[in-house]
């Protein structure tokens, strides 16, 4: 396990890897491996920072994307029926083994579209609480 003495500024990517783990495995279901979570977080969050033309920033990016699959617990929530009939049914095939299948990492880089995937975090809030999230879950590219 990783020392972290550092100021988050100059943490390595393992680092920022095991931090991120350590809030996902509360939202994680017991089957989902947290490794693959965190990957598919990291490989979003990169295309979010390359839309937005912004440096890739570990500690901001990949949550954002966990936010949208109902990964990261810091954030409004999905209505109970959202979650249940297409979140959960639906979030782990898109991410099961991205760590060592390419073809999977491109299907996941399609999952959520640009405009989604590009937006403020505020607006991202307010499709999630509007209609308990339901027009944005069904907007993903399952």
């Amino acid at each position: 396990m990783a020392v972290f003495t550092n100021a988050p500024e100059q943490w390595t990517e393992d680092m920022w890897r095991e931090a991120i783990k350590a809030v996902v495995w509360i939202s994680a279901q017991p089957y989902e491996y947290v490794d693959d979570v965190v990957t598919a977080g990291w490989i979003l969050g990169q295309k979010r920072a390359e839309l937005r033309r912004e440096k890739f920033l570990p500690g901001v990016h990949p949550q954002y994307a966990l936010d949208i699959l109902s990964w990261w617990p810091f954030k409004p929530t999905y209505s109970a029926q959202v979650l249940a009939e297409i979140i959960l049914p639906k979030r782990w095939e898109v991410v099961r083994g991205i760590r060592t299948n390419a073809e999977q990492s491109d299907r996941l880089r399609n999952l959520i579209p640009d405009d989604i995937l590009t937006m403020s975090i505020d607006g991202l809030y307010e499709r999630i609480a509007k209609e308990g999230g339901r027009e944005l879950a069904l907007s993903l590219k399952w």
